[in-house]
């Protein structure tokens, strides 16, 4: 029987998996592999790091669904592919080698702090159930010690926030970071005095690159409604403890500080080697590598019409459902299916309103844009992993 294997276990994974397990019947056998053994819907993080979303909403048991579903989940992470042998090797609790018909490679990307200086070292980064927590705790320890200070300078100092990178992560991320914080207030877990600085520095030209202007003037108003000072052209070239340095010569001062600003892809040596593009393997429009190997999602390397595509859950998505179709075509020696990225429209939250951004052409602000974000984001976690939030 024909194998069929998956690496990574996240918007393109998962969804393949369970795409193709409905297919499988006698003809193949589906394997997914990942370190990790839960889905996390990683666009929920910015909830979670708000408070207003528990754990065990935003993820799901991996094992759980594959035995629902009917593929094999293996946990352990891949190393060492070979295209002329088929086969790779899996380090778990030991180390095996694993041949495959078809491979799918969506192992996604990490952080990437593009070398700057001191920026690993002194920022968070927001990409996983455990950054959000340390996001939560670091900002509660900064201001239990504010609590503590009586000189009102340093108290000033240590209330100083920042984050970096001014693309959807980073706005949502301040917006829910202020949110987080007024919530212990209110509660009384901190003293409701207690007065904030927030920064959002970005390199670019303006916030949200790529979308209309429409939508980042919505933006624009409400951070400065929030009073949370916006840099832009301000690239970041060395971080300290507690001080951010810019291009221009600006020393920011942060006692917090989260880093969004951008993900570099996560390698797995391949032999011979295919086309790589500053870490990206480059895919043809059916997002194969070669022959045998499919490629998708953040690790992948495509343009249509000259441009990037985007790396988002959205485009995941839909480059699942071609990867998926396009591995059953295949084998029933049908025309493949070429990938076309339709990005319909996005759901910016802003504190207690937000805008809907449709093609990044049309955007409109409403207060409804936390509702209709749940709502869409559980229809989303449904798609994945069939189960209710």
């Amino acid at each position: 029987m024909k194998r069929i294997a998956i690496v990574g276990a996240g918007f393109v994974g998962l969804r393949v998996a369970r795409l193709l397990a409905k297919h499988a019947e006698n003809r193949f056998t589906v394997v997914l592999i990942d370190k990790k053994d839960r889905f996390l819907f990683t666009p929920w993080l910015i909830d979670m790091l708000a408070g207003k979303m528990p754990l065990e909403q935003i993820t799901a048991s991996i094992p759980t669904i594959a035995k629902r579903d009917g593929f094999i989940f293996i946990k352990g992470e891949v190393h060492d592919i070979n295209r002329k042998e088929k086969t790779f090797t899996i380090h778990a609790e030991g180390t095996q080698k694993m041949t495959y018909d078809k491979l799918v490679l969506a192992h996604g990307a990490d952080t990437c702090y593009y070398g700057i200086p001191g920026a690993k070292e002194h920022t968070l980064p927001l990409k996983s159930i455990g950054d959000a927590k340390r996001a939560q705790e670091s900002l509660l320890h900064l201001m239990r010690e504010a609590e503590q200070t009586a000189d009102s300078k340093e108290r000033a100092r240590l209330l100083t926030l920042a984050v970096v990178g001014g693309g959807p992560s980073g706005i949502e991320a301040i917006f829910s970071i202020k949110n987080f914080i007024q919530k212990k207030q209110t509660d009384g877990t901190i003293d409701p005095t207690l007065s904030l600085r927030y920064h959002l520095i970005q390199a670019a030209p303006q916030i949200l690159p790529g979308f209309s202007q429409t939508a980042v003037n919505i933006a624009n108003r409400e951070l400065d409604n929030h009073s949370i000072q916006t840099y832009t052209s301000e690239a970041v070239i060395k971080i300290e403890k507690n001080t951010i340095y810019t291009v221009s010569g600006k020393m920011i001062p942060a006692h917090f500080i989260l880093w969004t600003a951008g993900i570099e892809a996560c390698p797995i040596n391949i032999d011979p080697n295919v086309e790589i593009v500053k870490g990206y393997p480059t895919v043809d429009n059916y997002l194969r590598l070669d022959d045998s190997i499919f490629c998708a999602g953040d690790i992948s390397n495509l343009k249509t019409k000259g441009v990037h595509v985007p790396k988002t859950a959205q485009v995941a998505m839909e480059m699942a459902e071609v990867v998926a179709a396009n591995i059953l075509k295949e084998d029933a020696g049908a025309r493949l299916r070429p990938f076309h990225a339709e990005t319909k429209g996005t759901i910016i939250t802003l504190g207690k309103t937000g805008f809907v951004d449709l093609f990044h052409t049309l955007a409109f602000e409403t207060p409804l844009a936390n509702k209709l974000r749940r709502a869409f984001y559980r229809f989303r976690f449904k798609q994945m992993t069939g189960l209710d939030s």
